[in-house]
C-alpha cells in the first residue's frame, strides 16, 4: 500500500506553556513518519548512507487545525503522491485518537548525492520501493515565500554541531524554530494557522547565519509574517517562510 500509518506519543520537550504540541514538534512528526516508512521499505537512513545518498526537504506547506496536548498520542499518515525525476511530493495527515484532523501538509523532497552535496535524479532502486497515491492531503501550490525587507533587524548565530542532522546539514526543524523565535512576545498569544517554508540552500556546521522577520499584515499585532535565513551579511536567502496566525482560544493566553 502507498499509505503508511504510525502512532507517535507527545513528549514534554515538544509542548508549549499550555502543554500543547508546538508547530516545530508537529512538523517533526511529519519527518518521523516519512523516515519510518522509508525504513519499513528498506530504504531508510542507514541504507541511503551506505550508498552515499539521501533525501532533503525542499519545501513544506502545512495547515494547523488543532494541537494535541500532553500526555497524548496521534496517528500520522504519510504517502508519496508524486515522484518525478528529481523531486518527490509527500503528503501528511495528523489525527487525534478520535479521528479528528489536526494538521494537513504537503512537502517536496529532493534526492541528493551526499558526497558531492548535489541534487540528482531519484534512482530506480529507490523509486521502485514506493507506491504512489495521487491524492493530496493539502491542495496547494508550492509558491516561493516573499523575503522580509532588508531594513529589518537581524539576529545572528553560529550553527553548532547539535543542529546538524544525519545528512550533515542543519535540520529543517531547527531552521523553522529559529524563524519563529524572531516573533515578538504577543505571538505567544497566537496559534499558527499556516506555514509555507522553502529551503533553498543547505546550512553547514560553524556557518554564521542571520535571521530576519517582518510583519506582513495590516492587523496590529500582525497575523501575517515573512521570515528569512541568510548566510552572514549576504542577501541571498538560505530559507524563506511565510506564516499566518490566529488568536488563541479563550483560556490559552
Amino acid at each position: 500500500m502507498a499509505r503508511f500509518n504510525t502512532r507517535l506519543s507527545l513528549r514534554t520537550t515538544e509542548v508549549d506553556r499550555q502543554l500543547l504540541a508546538t508547530p516545530v514538534a508537529l512538523l517533526g512528526m511529519f519527518q518521523e513518519a516519512a523516515v519510518r516508512q522509508a525504513e519499513q521499505l528498506g530504504r531508510g537512513p542507514r541504507w541511503l548512507h551506505r550508498q552515499g545518498l539521501g533525501w532533503a526537504i525542499a519545501h513544506t506547506r502545512a495547515r494547523f487545525l488543532g494541537a494535541p496536548g500532553w500526555p497524548g498520542e496521534v496517528l500520522v499518515t504519510t504517502w508519496a503522491s508524486q515522484m518525478n525525476r528529481f523531486l518527490s511530493r509527500r503528503e501528511f495527515l495528523i489525527e487525534d485518537p478520535a479521528g479528528q484532523l489536526l494538521v494537513a501538509g504537503s512537502s517536496l523532497w529532493a534526492f541528493m548525492d551526499m558526497h558531492r552535496r548535489k541534487m540528482i535524479g531519484i534512482p530506480q532502486r529507490v523509486r521502485a520501493a514506493y507506491r504512489v497515491d495521487p491524492a493530496r492531503a493539502l491542495e496547494t501550490v508550492f509558491t516561493r515565500p516573499r523575503s522580509p525587507s532588508a531594513c529589518q533587524p537581524v539576529t545572528r548565530r553560529v550553527v553548532g554541531e547539535r543542529h546538524i542532522d544525519f545528512n550533515g546539514h542543519a535540520n529543517n526543524l531547527d531552521m523553522l524554530g529559529w524563524m519563529l523565535e524572531q516573533l515578538p512576545a504577543e505571538a505567544g498569544r497566537r496559534r499558527l494557522r499556516e506555514v509555507n517554508i522553502r529551503y533553498q540552500q543547505e546550512i553547514l556546521c560553524d556557518q554564521e547565519i542571520a535571521i530576519r522577520s517582518e510583519p506582513a499584515g495590516n492587523e496590529r499585532p500582525s497575523l501575517l509574517w515573512r521570515h528569512g535565513i541568510y548566510r552572514g551579511g549576504e542577501q541571498t536567502p538560505l530559507a524563506l517562510a511565510e506564516t499566518s496566525w490566529q488568536p488563541a482560544p479563550a483560556g490559552e493566553t
